[in-house]
C-alpha cells in the first residue's frame, strides 16, 4: 500500500513538473529553429523550405531543406549533408530540387538519391531560376566586369589571393556595402543549361544585378516563353547616392538589352503573368528616397504601357505573386503591426482584403484555391500555414519549435493607441513579463526602432526580441512614432527633415500615456534601448 502511494505521489509530481513553464533564456532563444523561404512544387502538392538549426557549443548554424506534403501532412528532412543547403527551387517537371551549397548549385531527386553538383563555376553560383520548359536556368555570381571568360576570373581571383599586398586602392564609391568589401566585383546574372553547361553572362558591365541595395527577393526572371529575361539594376554613375533601380529586358538570342522603366525612383521585383501578357513590378516614384510608397505597377507587353494598380492604396506593396489565372495579383503590406494580405484585379484595379491581423512572410499558391504562407508572432517563430481561399480557413501545418515553446512562458503582444504629435492617433505595443502579477510593480524598458522608417510588429525578432527583454521581469513597450511604416505614406513622410520633432514628441507622449495607464509599472525604474535611429 505504501509502495502504491509512493508511486502515485511520483506520478503526480512529474505530471505537475512536466506542465511547469519558465521564462525564456538566451540558450532557449538561440536554440530556436529558423524557417527560411518556401518553394511550392509545380503540382501544388508539396512545399520545400529551409530550416536553420543553431549549435551553441560550436557558435554556428546548420541549414537543411525540408519538404512538407500537403496531401498527407508528412514533414521530412530532404538534405542531410555535412554542409548547409539552402534556397530550394523546384525543377519545372517536379522531379528535382535545386539548391545552394558550398558556393555552387546542386540538385537532388525528390523521390530519393544523392545530391549532385550542377555547377562548378569558379566565381561561384547561386539562386537558380528556371525557364518554363526546364532546359535553362539563371543564376547569380559575383565577378570582375572586365573579364569575359572563366579563365580570366580564375586568374584575377588567384592574383588577389596570392598577392602579398593586402591594402586596397579606393578611387570610387561604392567600395564597401555594410560588412562586405566590393574589391572590384559585381553581381551578374548568368544563363546556363539545366545541367550547368554553356554558361554565359547576360548582364555584362560594371553594374550589379540583382542591385546591391533596395532590390527585392526576385530581381531576375524568364518570360513564360523563355525568349527574354527581365532583370533589375542601377546604372547611375554613383550608386551609393542613388535609388534608381530600373527594369531591363535582355533577349538571349542576340544579347540585346533594353531599358523597360524610366523613372528615377526604385523599380524592382519583375514578375511575368503566367499567360505572358504582363509584367508586374514594384516602384517608388520619388528619386533618392528609399522609404517612398512601393506601388504595384503593371506593364502591358502587347500595348507597351505602364499603369499603377494601387493608386488608391496608401500603403506599400512589399511582396506579391500572380494568381495562376493571370487575372489577379496577391500582395502583402505592412499595416498596424502586421503584414496583411490583399489582392488586386489587374483590369479594374479593385483591391480586396484576403487575410488580416497576421505577420505574413513568404507566400505562394498551391493550386488555384490555396495559399501556403509563413506566419510568426511575438511568441512564435515562423511556421508554415495553409489558407483556403474558398472556405477562408487558416491552418497551421508545421510545429518545428513546438517542444521548446511548450516549456516557455511567452506573453502575447498587446496594442495601445494614444494621441501623438500633430493630433494623430499613434499605435504602440506592450508585453508584460512572464508570470505577470497585476498586484506587483515592475521596471520597464522602452524599445525605440531604427530606420527611421521601421516599425514594431507582432514578430519574433532575432535582434530586438521582446521576450528576451521581458524575461528578467521587465514590462516592455514600443511606439510606432511618426515615420513608421504601416500607417500611410503621409505618416511615414512626417519624419523627413524632422528627426527630433514629431517622432520625439510621440515618444514623450507615448511614454507618459503608458506610465499613466499601466499602474503596474514603476515610474522610477524606466529605461530605453535603441540602435541606429533608435539610438539617435
Amino acid at each position: 500500500m505504501r509502495v502504491l502511494s509512493f508511486v502515485t505521489i511520483l506520478i503526480m509530481f512529474y505530471s505537475l513538473t512536466a506542465g511547469e513553464k519558465r521564462a525564456i533564456t538566451f540558450e532557449d532563444f538561440f536554440s530556436m529553429k529558423r524557417m527560411g523561404g518556401i518553394a511550392v512544387s509545380p503540382d501544388g502538392g508539396e512545399v520545400a523550405f529551409s530550416i536553420t538549426v543553431p549549435n551553441i557549443e560550436q557558435n554556428d548554424f546548420k541549414t537543411d531543406i525540408w519538404i512538407f506534403n500537403l496531401d498527407n501532412n508528412e514533414l521530412k528532412q530532404f538534405t542531410t549533408a555535412e554542409k548547409s543547403s539552402s534556397g530550394p527551387v523546384w525543377a519545372p517537371d517536379g522531379r528535382w530540387l535545386y539548391f545552394n551549397r558550398s558556393g555552387q548549385i546542386w540538385k537532388q531527386a525528390v523521390d530519393g538519391g544523392k545530391a549532385v553538383q550542377v555547377t562548378d563555376f569558379a566565381p561561384g553560383a547561386g539562386g537558380a531560376v528556371f525557364s518554363k520548359d526546364g532546359k535553362r536556368m539563371l543564376f547569380v555570381s559575383h565577378v570582375y566586369p572586365d573579364c569575359q571568360t572563366e579563365d580570366c576570373y580564375k586568374q584575377k581571383m588567384e592574383e588577389a589571393q596570392n598577392s602579398p599586398v593586402k591594402a586596397r586602392l579606393i578611387d570610387r564609391l561604392l567600395y564597401r556595402h555594410w560588412n562586405s568589401w566590393r574589391d572590384g566585383k559585381y553581381s551578374h546574372v548568368f544563363m546556363a543549361d539545366a545541367d550547368g553547361g554553356n554558361i554565359r553572362d547576360l548582364t555584362p558591365g560594371a553594374y550589379d544585378t540583382p542591385p546591391i541595395s533596395l532590390g527585392s527577393g526576385s530581381d531576375y526572371t524568364f518570360s513564360p516563353d523563355g525568349k527574354e529575361v527581365c532583370f533589375v539594376r542601377n546604372t547611375d554613375p554613383i550608386v551609393a547616392a542613388s535609388t534608381n533601380n530600373d527594369l531591363f529586358i535582355v533577349t538571349p538570342a542576340d544579347d540585346k538589352i533594353t531599358r523597360l522603366t524610366e523613372g528615377k525612383g526604385n523599380d524592382n521585383h519583375p514578375a511575368y503573368s503566367p499567360d505572358g501578357r504582363y509584367i508586374a513590378y514594384a516602384s517608388m516614384k520619388r528619386a533618392g528616397f528609399e522609404a517612398d510608397r512601393l506601388r504595384l505597377m503593371l506593364y502591358d507587353r502587347k500595348n507597351k504601357t505602364h499603369k499603377e494598380l494601387t493608386g488608391e492604396f496608401n500603403l506599400s506593396v512589399y511582396d506579391f505573386v500572380w494568381h495562376p489565372d493571370s487575372k489577379t495579383i496577391y500582395f502583402k503590406t505592412p499595416q498596424r503591426g502586421f503584414y496583411n494580405l490583399y489582392k488586386v484585379d489587374v483590369r479594374s484595379a479593385k483591391i480586396e482584403t484576403v487575410l488580416k491581423h497576421h505577420y505574413i512572410g513568404a507566400f505562394g499558391f498551391a493550386g488555384k484555391n490555396k495559399l501556403v504562407l509563413t506566419i510568426q508572432t511575438a511568441a512564435m517563430p515562423n511556421e508554415l500555414f495553409l489558407y483556403d481561399l474558398q472556405t477562408e480557413k487558416l491552418r497551421q501545418l508545421t510545429f518545428i519549435n513546438k517542444e521548446l515553446l511548450s516549456r516557455l512562458e511567452l506573453p502575447k503582444l498587446e496594442e495601445f493607441w494614444f494621441t501623438g504629435a500633430k493630433g494623430d492617433r499613434v499605435q504602440g505595443f506592450i508585453i508584460k513579463p512572464p508570470f505577470f502579477d497585476p498586484d506587483k510593480k515592475y521596471p520597464a524598458v522602452e524599445l525605440i526602432h531604427g530606420g527611421p522608417q521601421g516599425a514594431w510588429g507582432d514578430d519574433f525578432h532575432y535582434r530586438w526580441n521582446y521576450q528576451m527583454f521581458a524575461a528578467p521581469g521587465y514590462v516592455v513597450f514600443m511606439i510606432n512614432f511618426h515615420g513608421s511604416k504601416g500607417y500611410g505614406q503621409d505618416f511615414c513622410d512626417a519624419v523627413s527633415k524632422d528627426w527630433g520633432g514629431a517622432p520625439y514628441e510621440d515618444i514623450l507622449k507615448g511614454t507618459e500615456y503608458v506610465l499613466n495607464t499601466y499602474d503596474f509599472i514603476d515610474r522610477e525604474r524606466v529605461g530605453a534601448a535603441g540602435a541606429s535611429y533608435g539610438g539617435f
